[in-house]
């Protein structure tokens, strides 16, 4: 078993944060302008605040091992990247421990760890020595950290002239090419371009793969599931789950959507007179069903009721289905498959109808449309989704043996000999 190289235990930060006094009363008024005059009498400040204090992480308890690849999920202010900051001892916790074992190198926010007033090449230098490098090791990497960075016209400029691309590029070429032990990456890779992100995720796949501790703090949930082997979530400050990556993005999404309910309950906007009532799935022999099953034809019927004056012109309907990562697997609609629409009648349902389901067995969420020339009729935005069950596509009796792909294809397999390969 690999060699633990984080252990956090019981670790707790806490802010203090200004509160402007209010007088409730007029005793209150003036106790309060009765206390600030005595205070400009001595030559104090006066007093229009008090502080409040909270809690931005608490009972935060895990152990990261050698060459684990960790993301850590969570909504805005969960406490990620003040956790980051702890684990790179920017921050010191209020309570609890942590032990490092390793160099650690760290991309937190733009321009953490670099010297403004100094160029990008002392810089380098500056970051290399701090994590224990000589000149001459740092020397060897230059070359490497310059190629992978691009700021090569600049490397000579103080980097407060840097722009936040620029920056994160550098940053990243150092905390990467220095070789820590262990790497700490927050969302800051966000201000980069589609490229050099790609080039840091292989980056960081090459460190992982080399046996060093990688974690990473992103808000692409497709990125984190197919980079990270375990996932970290918190939620308010405390650590909610631990454990499989895809269980954690899982968890995480539950959280975020909790009036998913199914077929029930879904949110709509549409023009005065039209709505839809209900939506419902069915099986191959229209029969209604909780879910959809891997491997068999389904059918989503949207029940609707219209009592527009005038039928909608040039009608064009559209479905988006997302999977719980936030990847789209579906997006189709009727001018795509050359379908053509009756007029609505006053009331009836519009029918979506899947061949076998490829789609993973999962929870999925659906974005249904309808327009018209003249604009929206009718939009399903939020709270619809359904559920794919397990189910034997390739009649192999095996169902599904994985889980790190979006749809199972119609395929086979065959091994032939090289004389039938020549004809």
């Amino acid at each position: 078993m690999t060699k633990i190289v984080i252990e956090v235990a019981d670790i707790g930060k806490q802010f203090k944060r200004p509160v402007a006094l209010q007088a409730n009363t007029l005793r209150d008024a003036i106790a309060y302008k009765w206390h600030n005059w005595l205070k400009k009498l001595t030559n104090r400040p006066a007093t229009h605040t008090q502080e409040d204090s909270f809690w931005a992480l608490r009972e935060i308890n895990f152990q990261v091992r050698e060459g684990e690849v960790v993301g850590l999920i969570g909504r805005n202010g969960a406490g990620k990247s003040t956790l980051l900051k702890i684990l790179s001892r920017i921050s010191m916790p209020t309570e609890g421990q942590i032990r490092m074992h390793g160099r650690v190198g760290s991309l937190l926010e733009v321009g953490t760890g670099f010297h403004p007033e100094l160029t990008g090449k002392e810089n380098v230098y500056l970051n290399g020595a701090i994590l224990g490098l000589t000149r001459n090791e740092i020397n060897k990497k230059f070359d490497a950290i310059l190629d992978f960075s691009g700021v090569e016209e600049f490397i000579d400029t103080p980097v407060k002239h840097y722009s936040s691309g620029m920056q994160a590029r550098l940053g990243f070429a150092v905390a990467a090419h220095l070789e820590p032990e262990i790497l700490i990456v927050d969302e800051v890779l966000a201000v980069g371009d589609a490229a050099f992100q790609k080039k840091c995720l292989g980056k960081m796949r090459d460190a992982a793969g080399e046996g060093r501790t990688v974690l990473y703090v992103s808000h692409n949930l497709a990125s984190l599931n197919t980079f990270c082997t375990r996932g970290i979530v918190l939620d308010h400050g405390k650590v909610s789950f631990d454990g499989d990556i895809d269980k954690a993005v899982t968890h995480y999404l539950k959280g975020i959507f909790p009036l998913e309910k199914g077929t029930d309950g879904f949110s709509q906007r549409s023009i005065d007179g039209f709505k839809i009532i209900t939506v419902k799935i069915r099986d191959s022999n229209n029969h209604d069903t909780p879910v959809m099953r891997h491997g068999e034809e389904s059918a989503l019927h949207f029940h609707f009721e219209n009592k527009l004056s005038s039928a909608p012109h040039g009608l064009v309907i559209g479905i988006l289905v997302t999977n719980e990562i936030g990847i789209d697997v579906i997006n189709v609609n009727s001018i795509m498959t050359g379908a053509t629409l009756a007029p609505l009648p006053s009331a009836g349902e519009i029918v979506f109808q899947l061949g076998r389901i490829g789609l993973l067995p999962g929870n999925y969420y659906i974005t249904f449309t309808v327009n018209s020339s003249d604009g929206v009729v009718c939009q399903i935005y939020s709270g619809l989704s359904i559920t794919v069950a397990d189910g034997d596509f390739y009649g192999s009796g095996k169902g599904c043996l994985t889980t790190r792909a979006i749809y199972m294809p119609e395929c086979s397999w065959s091994i032939r000999n090289e004389e039938i390969c020549a004809s």
